[in-house]
């Protein structure tokens, strides 16, 4: 939940943004991404392949996602591809 909450404060003081977090709390990785309405981009989509990284799914809405698993070990791969997946849909 504070992951969740520090990603849409950080969205919504950047606006517009992309914000993709993560982190692993006792072997138990998780991943946000909060993204501007403005944008047209789905979070969801942002974590999909990078869900599986870690052993796991990503749902939500388009303007914030979760994605959860089991592989603390996958981390930070995983939050290498979420940011290649948000740099394609912004076109960078």
């Amino acid at each position: 939940d504070t992951l969740r909450k520090l990603a849409s404060t950080l969205r919504d003081k950047l606006n517009p943004a992309v914000v993709i977090l993560g982190s692993s709390d006792n072997g138990s990785p998780k991943l946000v991404a909060a993204v501007s309405k403005t944008l047209g981009i789905d979070a969801s989509g942002l974590l999909a392949d990078a869900a599986k990284r870690i052993g796991g799914g990503a749902g939500g809405k388009p303007e914030l996602a979760m994605a959860g698993g089991r592989n603390a070990g996958g981390l930070d791969e995983a939050l290498a591809v979420a940011t290649r997946e948000a740099e394609s849909a912004l076109g960078a």
